[in-house]
């Protein structure tokens, strides 16, 4: 069974009988870890990207596995690449509270990275300043819901909150 880790203009997965790799070329011009971000309406864009990445590679089977700010690459329209994929876990193969915390471990990271590429586009001007509270606000909202306490109320399934949020940054 063959799955697509990345878009197809990303790289290529290749199974050679014992193994399946993914060579992927280069996708973008910085990775998160850098922290050049710039305005906050940037941050956010990059935030939505991210946050609408993730929810698309579980609703294709798949989660992350080891979802870090390395892990992210920016392309030159600020579209955003997830790459490192060693750890991935194929969702369909995993049952029940291993599936839920797989997914939730990657929406709690894509949270916290979300949370830093927005304070650093909060570091300018009013108008970046007033950007970056009201992502702030969605980014909350998502992880209050996402909680990952076992008595919380579960409510919606968390890739819809997730791609929620992202359409609410996007907006």
């Amino acid at each position: 069974d063959e799955r697509d880790l990345a878009p197809r203009d990303l790289g290529d997965v290749i199974d050679d009988g014992d193994r399946v790799r993914l060579d992927v070329v280069d996708a973008g011009r910085f990775d998160l870890s850098h922290r050049v971000i710039g305005d906050a309406s940037t941050a956010v864009r990059i935030a939505a990207g991210l946050l609408s990445a993730v929810a698309e590679i579980h609703e294709l089977g798949w989660a992350h596995g080891s979802l870090a700010a390395e892990h992210v690459v920016v392309g030159s329209k600020f579209n955003v690449t997830l790459c490192s994929w060693s750890r991935a876990i194929d969702l369909a193969a995993t049952a029940g509270e291993a599936r839920d915390r797989a997914e939730r471990a990657d929406f709690v990271a894509v949270i916290d990275i979300v949370d830093t590429v927005i304070d650093e586009g909060a570091e300018s001007s009013r108008r970046d300043r007033r950007v970056a509270r009201r992502a702030r606000r969605v980014i909350d909202r998502l992880a209050a819901r996402l909680d990952p306490d076992p008595d919380a109320d579960r409510g919606a399934d968390p890739a819809v909150l997730v791609r929620k949020a992202a359409s609410e940054l996007a907006a």
